[in-house]
């Protein structure tokens, strides 16, 4: 069918297929047109001052392209059930929906959309946004849809709403906005929107971000600075890396976020006034460096990039009174320090078999069945000095085992209670063994009440 006729003299198309290239170019300023079930072969430019164009279970083969004249605005076009197999470009819209499409190719936005732009279920390949600069009032809504990779760059919309879905790819790097950034799934009936790598990258967020309700794989936050307190991740499930190198955190909050399966990269970025509630950390509360990744990387820069995460996250801890966290981002911090200064040699001998002692006994605090088993192991190994070596002693009848195990055990007691009657038989050794059982008791008993007392209150 020969176009030019066509557009001209009807307004509704029904299961017609154009071999020809289209333009609804009207120089009388409005064009409403709905198409139904129809097949365009050729490529299709929707041009006009205004008007509505509807297309309903459409097969494109072609690209598409849209442009409304001297910036009016004022055309609506709407994409319901429809395939596009080529690229699409479009720009200078009133108005945009896509409704249960799919597209084997990419589908670009440009600028100048004064009101909404709509796409809500479908499948589509890729989408990419361009920057909107009509007045900031555009509101872009992606409701549901299966995307491989979603692009925004250079934006500056009034609101960004992404709610359920599936992404394999979402890229939201330089991007600005009026209002919000919503990325959230639906609560009531439990449906997340699932997210393969979400990149934040080079940001500096002045409004509000909300993800909520979200599994996500792979996030990356670097380069960005979130100063205000209104940037959140909430109900959000990550499993697998979370990147925030060299970044500004302080606005970022974490509510009820698991990190169990994730590895998290926070290399000198500052973290001290983040707020996390009810996290499900990674395993031991343990954090990465990106150094790692790097065949030539110093284990000296790793731990110290480590050591520095680790204090912030306390503190961090310390501001939200998680005592918990608190201890166990202790007991990094301190490993990571302890690693690194047993390579540098910074620290002076003392502190460092102070560390060691500290380690070796408790786990920096953290273990209470550590210094219960060097105590029992002691102890035992004590009974035994006291029952088969009389020597030690001089006293045969009251320490050899062939004498008597009462005699052994009353000896053994009397070492190590605190307050005790020195026999006339002991030597200068056993008074010296004595003395060394007692501290050593006491250094294990203090070890072991220092690591249960993560379990009492402040």
């Amino acid at each position: 069918m020969k176009l030019s006729k066509v557009l001209i003299d009807r307004d509704l198309f029904e299961e017609i297929t154009f071999t020809e290239g289209i333009s609804t170019y009207n120089s009388t300023g409005s064009v409403n047109k709905t198409f139904n079930q129809c097949t365009f072969q050729n490529s299709f430019e929707l041009r006009s001052y205004s008007g509505k164009m509807i297309f309903n279970s459409c097969f494109f083969e072609d690209s598409i392209s849209t442009r409304t004249l001297f910036e009016s605005n004022n055309l609506f076009v709407k994409f319901t059930n429809c395939v596009f197999n080529a690229k699409i470009e479009i720009i200078r819209l009133k108005q945009l929906e896509f409704e249960n499409c799919k597209t084997n190719s990419e589908i670009k936005f440009g600028d100048h959309f004064s009101d909404n732009l709509i796409i809500s279920g479908g499948k589509f390949n890729e989408l990419e946004f361009g920057r909107f600069n009509h007045d900031n009032r555009t509101k872009i809504e992606l409701n549901n849809i299966a995307c491989k990779k979603l692009n925004f760059h250079g934006l500056n919309p009034k609101v960004i709403t992404i709610c359920g879905g599936h992404f394999e790819k979402i890229f939201l790097d330089q991007i600005k906005y009026n209002e919000s950034l919503k990325i959230e799934g639906n609560f009531e009936d439990q449906t997340k929107v699932n997210i393969e790598f979400l990149s934040l990258r080079n940001n500096s967020f002045e409004n509000s971000v909300l993800v909520k309700f979200a599994s996500i794989n792979n996030l990356d936050l670097s380069n960005s600075i979130l100063r205000k307190n209104d940037f959140q991740f909430q109900n959000v499930v990550f499993k697998s890396e979370v990147l925030a190198i060299e970044s500004n955190l302080s606005g970022l909050q974490f509510n009820n976020v698991s990190f169990l399966d994730a590895k998290l990269f926070f290399d000198w970025s500052y973290l001290a006034e983040t707020k996390f509630s009810n996290i499900i950390w990674s395993k031991n509360n343990e954090v990465k460096s990106i150094l790692e990744k790097k065949a030539n990387s110093s284990i000296i820069e790793i731990l110290r990039s480590k050591t520095e995460v680790y204090r912030q996250l306390k503190k961090a801890s310390i501001d939200s009174n998680n005592q918990i966290d608190k201890l166990k981002f202790q007991r990094n911090e301190l490993d990571s320090y302890w690693k690194r200064v047993k390579i540098d040699k910074t620290e002076s001998r003392t502190n460092r078999f102070l560390l060691r002692i500290d380690r070796l006994f408790s786990n920096f605090g953290q273990d209470y069945l550590r210094p219960i088993g060097w105590l029992l192991g002691v102890q035992l190994i004590l009974c035994c000095v006291i029952w088969w070596r009389e020597d030690v002693f001089h006293h045969y009848n009251a320490v050899s085992c062939s004498r008597g195990f009462e005699d052994g055990l009353a000896q053994y007691v009397s070492m190590i209670i605190p307050i005790f009657k020195t026999p006339e038989y002991w030597t200068g050794t056993s008074l010296t063994l004595s003395v060394i059982i007692r501290l050593f008791n006491a250094l294990q008993i203090y070890h072991f009440i220092r690591a249960v007392h993560k379990f009492g209150k402040n």
